[in-house]
C-alpha cells in the first residue's frame, strides 16, 4: 500500500509540476508582451513576498504533522481533532493579524520600491492578499493529508487545479492586461483544493472535524506552539529571508534586472523542484517510520533516495548548462553574455537538491535546532555576498554566495546530522554512492577545463544507460 501511494503521489506531483512549469513558460513571455519587463520583475517580487507571509504558517503547521500522524495512526481521534481545531483557529487569527502588516508593507515598501511606470501596483497588491489568504486556508489540511500518508490525493488535487489555473490565467491575462490576474487565478485554485480535501474527508468517512474548541491541554499547546512552534517559527523566519532574493535585490537593482535573474533561475528552479519531489513525497513515510521507531527503514529510504537524487541532479544540471542559452533565446529572446553565470546555477541545482533531502529527513524528526543552525549560516553568507558583490556580479551575487556556503559548510553539516540520526557510517555512505561521486568529479573537471558544451551531454547519456541496464527504476523504493 505504501509503495503504491508513493508512486501515485510522485506521478501526480510530476503532472502538477509539468502543468505549473508549462504555465510559467507560456505566461512569462505574454506578461512581458502585454505589460512590460519591469512589471514582470515586480510580479516575481510579489511572489516572493507571498512566500514570506505563508512560509511562517507553513513551518508552524508542519511542526504539528508528527503529532497529527501519531494520533491518527494510533486511532486517537479525539486528540487528533482537538489539535486540528486548534491549528485551524490559530491560522485564522494569523490571517487577521497580518492585514495591518500588509498595509504597512504597501505604504513604506511596495509604493516606494516596486513602482510600475512610476505608479504603485495596486491590483498586484490585492491579488497577493487573495493568494496569501488561500494558502493559509489550505495549509492545515495539506499537513493533515501528509499525516494520513495520503499525499497521493493531495497531489492529485493540485494537478487537477493546476489545469484550471493554466486556462484561467491565459484568459484573464488577455482580458485585463495585468499580471495581477495570475495571482488571483492561483488563489482560486487553492480554494478549490480546500473544498476537494474536505470532500475527501467526507467520502472516506474520516472522523475529522474542527469543532472542538475546548479541552485543549496546556502541555500540548506548549509543546507545539512554544517548545517546537517557537523553533519552527524561528526556522521559518530564517527560510523566509533566504528565499527573498528578489526582495533584497530590489533595493539595488531595477525591475528589468530582477527579471533577468528570473530568466536564469526559473529553469533551474523547476529542475530543483522536479528532483525535490522524490524527497517531498517520501517525507510522510519518514514521519511514519519515526513515529513507529523504524529507524532502519528510514536509513534504507534515505540512502536509496540520496543515490538516485545525486545522480539525477548531476545529469539534469549538465543538461541545464548545455541547453540554457538556446532555451532563453527561444523563450524570452535573452542572450547570456557571461557563461560562468550558468556554471554557478549548475552547482546550485546539485547542492539544493541534496539539501532538500536532508531537510526532509531532519524535519520529519522535528530536528529544528539543527535546521536553525544550518539556515542561519546560509542566510549570513547570502546577505554578505549580496552586499559586497551585487555591484560587480549583479543578481548572480546571491546565487554565488549560496553555492559557496553549501560547498564549504552546509553540505557537511547536513550529512553530519543525517548520518548521526540514522547511524550511517562514512565508509558505508561513500561505497554506496561512489559512482555518483566519480561523475560529479568529471563534471567539475569539464567546467574547470572549459570543455565544449557537447561534452556535457555524455553525463546524462551515461545515466540513462546505467539506469536502464541495471534496471534501477526511479520508483523502486522499499516500503514496509
Amino acid at each position: 500500500m505504501g509503495s503504491l501511494v508513493y508512486k501515485k503521489s510522485l506521478i501526480f506531483s510530476y503532472g502538477y509540476l509539468a502543468i505549473l512549469a508549462l504555465t510559467q513558460f507560456l505566461l512569462v513571455p505574454q506578461i512581458i508582451r502585454v505589460t512590460s519587463e519591469q512589471e514582470y520583475g515586480v510580479f516575481v517580487t510579489f511572489l516572493t513576498i507571498t512566500t514570506a507571509f505563508t512560509n511562517i504558517v507553513g513551518w508552524l503547521g508542519a511542526s504539528s504533522v508528527r503529532f497529527l500522524s501519531n494520533y491518527f495512526h494510533q486511532k486517537q481521534f479525539k486528540e487528533f481533532n482537538r489539535l486540528y481545531s486548534l491549528l485551524r483557529l490559530s491560522f485564522l487569527v494569523y490571517l487577521l493579524l497580518i492585514v495591518p502588516f500588509l498595509i504597512l508593507l504597501y505604504k513604506f515598501y511596495i509604493s516606494s520600491f516596486l513602482l510600475i511606470m512610476n505608479a504603485p501596483p495596486v491590483y498586484l497588491s490585492l491579488g497577493m492578499f487573495i493568494l496569501i489568504a488561500s494558502l493559509i486556508l489550505i495549509t492545515v489540511d495539506s499537513n493533515v493529508m501528509n499525516a494520513l500518508t495520503r499525499a497521493d490525493k493531495l497531489n492529485k488535487y493540485r494537478f487537477l487545479t493546476s489545469i484550471v489555473h493554466l486556462g484561467l490565467s491565459i484568459i484573464l491575462l488577455f482580458i485585463f492586461n495585468t499580471s495581477a490576474v495570475i495571482l488571483l487565478s492561483l488563489g482560486i485554485s487553492n480554494f478549490i483544493i480546500y473544498f476537494l480535501i474536505r470532500r475527501f474527508y467526507q467520502n472516506e468517512t474520516l472522523p475529522i472535524s474542527w469543532n472542538q474548541f475546548s479541552g485543549w491541554q496546556k502541555s500540548e499547546i506548549k509543546t507545539i506552539f512554544v517548545d517546537i512552534g517557537a523553533k519552527a517559527s524561528l526556522y521559518s523566519f530564517l527560510r523566509l529571508f533566504i528565499l527573498m532574493d528578489p526582495v533584497f535585490l530590489s533595493f539595488f537593482l531595477s525591475g528589468s534586472q530582477i527579471a533577468n535573474y528570473s530568466y536564469l533561475w526559473l529553469p533551474a528552479n523547476y529542475i530543483i523542484i522536479f528532483l525535490w519531489k522524490f524527497s517531498e513525497n517520501i517525507q510522510p513515510f519518514f514521519i511514519k517510520n519515526f513515529s513507529l521507531n523504524k529507524l532502519k527503514d528510514n536509513k534504507t529510504l534515505y540512502l536509496n533516495l540520496f543515490k538516485t537524487t545525486l545522480g539525477l541532479s548531476i545529469a539534469c544540471a549538465s543538461l541545464y548548462h548545455v541547453f540554457l542559452p538556446l532555451f532563453l533565446k527561444i523563450w524570452v529572446n535573452y542572450n547570456i553574455t557571461t557563461h560562468w553565470f550558468s556554471y554557478i546555477f549548475v552547482f546550485a541545482i546539485i547542492f539544493l537538491v541534496l539539501y532538500r533531502l536532508d531537510l526532509a529527513l531532519l524535519y520529519s524528526n522535528v530536528e529544528y535546532s539543527k535546521l536553525i543552525i544550518i539556515s542561519f549560516i546560509e542566510l549570513v553568507f547570502k546577505l554578505v555576498f549580496i552586499l559586497l558583490f551585487v555591484k560587480e556580479f549583479s543578481f548572480v551575487s546571491s546565487v554565488l554566495g549560496h553555492c559557496l556556503v553549501h560547498l564549504v559548510i552546509i553540505q557537511f553539516l547536513c550529512r553530519f546530522y543525517s548520518f548521526k540520526l540514522l547511524s550511517i557510517q562514512l565508509v558505508e555512505y561513500i561505497s554506496y554512492i561512489k559512482l555518483e561521486l566519480l561523475t560529479l568529479l568529471c563534471l567539475i573537471l569539464f567546467i574547470l577545463f572549459q570543455l565544449p558544451n557537447w561534452i556535457f551531454i555524455f553525463i546524462p547519456l551515461f545515466y540513462c544507460i546505467y539506469f536502464f541496464k541495471k534496471k534501477k527504476l526511479l520508483l523502486s523504493f522499499n516500503f514496509n
